[in-house]
């Protein structure tokens, strides 16, 4: 079981603390721009299905493969 942050008596880590760590920074950037990648990705593929088939059911499942 976790233990509690007021019996430790240490102020629970914020996302402020964390972004003063180099490395998180790093990692957390990264992770940002390719969540952001892929969703562009996944909407510009679901355009392109959709103008060259006009079917919704392939749009929508476009995305999956």
């Amino acid at each position: 079981m976790p233990s509690d942050t007021a019996a430790s008596g240490k102020p629970p880590t914020t996302y402020r603390d964390l972004l003063r760590n180099g490395e998180f920074v790093g990692l957390y950037v990264s992770f940002t721009l390719t969540v952001a990648a892929s969703t562009l990705s996944g909407i510009a593929l679901g355009t392109l299905v959709n103008q060259q088939t006009n079917s919704p059911f392939l749009t929508a499942v476009s995305g999956c493969f």
